[in-house]
């Protein structure tokens, strides 16, 4: 027979009930748990949710709530260990729906403020730049693109350095942009390599029309000579 024992362990502090609400070293609750803690660099701010915190003066604590002030705040997941500030959030959650890791003020659905690493990474993509090779599509000549690049110092179509360090590249499109490059400078090539084959055709013909006229000359001149 299988025998299954189960522990339970009691953990005793201050708690005040009001109604259907619980408190922590607070008088007046509002709706569920509500927990003032004193966090290092971060006395009297208020936390909403649930906190695991350390006995040794909070120092070290696991948190899921709002943190900030008696009014605002922002979800959080955090996470904080022995000299480190309450508010170095790990995980943040927007009531817009927007999530930041390691940022607290999300701009988009999901912020993150470190390095990422993935083994791929799929971007959904629409109006992909193909209509390049479209008969109607016009290709900036080369004259046209080289006053460009002295005026503006990028090729068109791209971020400049300035915009680029300001406000991010978006990855999706900035590979279609690289891609609409790729393929007009392969346009580019391509003519430029029948302008090539032309020229190359005219020289032949151009050598063997010189090599025609050498021989009647020499032909002439030993007629001339036998005279």
């Amino acid at each position: 027979m299988k025998i299954i024992t189960f522990s339970l362990l009691a953990v005793a502090f201050a708690l005040t009930a009001k109604g259907q609400d619980i408190l922590t070293g607070l008088n007046d609750p509002i709706l569920g748990v509500r927990i003032k803690a004193n966090f290092p660099n971060g006395n009297g701010l208020w936390a909403r949710g649930y906190y695991i915190v350390n006995q040794d003066n909070s120092s070290n604590f696991l948190g899921l709530g709002v943190m900030g002030t008696i009014n605002n705040g922002i979800s959080t997941m955090d996470y904080g260990w022995i000299g480190q500030d309450y508010h170095k959030v790990f995980m943040s959650f927007l009531s817009n729906g927007n999530v930041g890791i390691g940022i607290t003020t999300p701009a988009e659905k999901l912020s993150v403020n470190g390095k990422i690493r993935a083994h791929e990474v799929k971007v959904e993509m629409t109006n992909w730049p193909d209509y390049v090779f479209d008969q109607d599509y016009k290709i900036l000549g080369l004259q046209e693109l080289d006053a460009y690049i002295k005026v503006n110092k990028h090729l068109p179509d791209m971020p400049s350095t300035k915009e680029a360090e300001a406000n991010g590249i978006a990855l999706g499109e900035m590979n279609k942009l690289l891609l609409k490059k790729v393929e007009e400078l392969t346009l580019h090539l391509i003519e430029k390599d029948k302008a090539l084959k032309k020229s190359i055709k005219k020289a032949e013909q151009l050598e063997s029309n010189i090599n025609t006229v050498f021989k009647r000359l020499s032909i002439i001149e030993k007629k001339l000579t036998k005279r």
